[in-house]
């Protein structure tokens, strides 16, 4: 995930996401994902605290998707719990839409978090270039690299599952520990100087994820 300024976003022009220009921002794209590709109800503190986006922005996004019926909101004292609208004819094209767009590293973050052994995950390639912001055709497919001392055939499993779900390849790579951290390997130098979008990392935890 990226780091939004707080409401100085209100303030500057933020430009269109490559993932999906027809967004106003990537903190629209990311908090549209988490509402419609995340089961369950959310409240407005989840939202912001899984997407790092700002509450206040998380609030205006909410209130436009609440006012156009996009969103079902359930009062639980003070709190708004938001889940997505099944009657909106609109809601599972958008959904399917924020799926191949927004939702690789939503997707694969949520499936990870359940596979053992995984020291670092993050998406590298094409998506992670658009995501970053560099303009370009759409990714044809998901570059996953996993590091760790995990299942095989776990891995390729969850990779194939995210696929489905995704509606295109997830091309998972797994690299042990030590062969990462010596940095020694061509590819392994190549992907750390390209854009990367982390997923897990339990290797510099203070980190977090982008």
């Amino acid at each position: 995930m990226l780091h939004y300024p707080g409401d100085k976003l209100r303030f500057m022009k933020v430009e269109a996401p490559a993932l999906l220009p027809l967004l106003r921002s990537r903190a629209q794209g990311d908090v549209l994902a988490w509402v419609f590709l995340t089961p369950g109800e959310h409240s407005i503190a989840d939202i912001a605290r899984a997407t790092q986006v700002p509450e206040t922005t998380v609030l205006r996004e909410v209130d436009r998707l609440s006012a156009t019926g996009f969103v079902l909101e359930r009062r639980q004292g003070r709190t708004r719990l938001i889940t997505p609208n099944p009657s909106n004819p609109a809601t599972q094209p958008l959904t399917a839409l924020l799926a191949v767009t927004f939702g690789p590293a939503h997707v694969l973050r949520q499936q990870l978090a359940d596979l053992a052994g995984v020291d670092y995950a993050a998406i590298y390639g094409s998506w992670a270039a658009r995501a970053t912001g560099t303009p370009g055709q759409p990714p044809a497919d998901i570059d996953l690299l996993v590091v760790g001392d995990t299942s095989r055939t776990d891995l390729y499993e969850l990779a194939e599952n995210a696929s489905a779900t995704l509606h295109r390849p997830v091309n998972a790579t797994l690299i042990d520990r030590a062969t990462w951290l010596s940095g020694t390997d061509p590819f392994i130098t190549t992907v750390q100087e390209r854009p990367l979008i982390t997923l897990i990392d339990r290797l510099h935890p203070t980190q977090g994820a982008q």
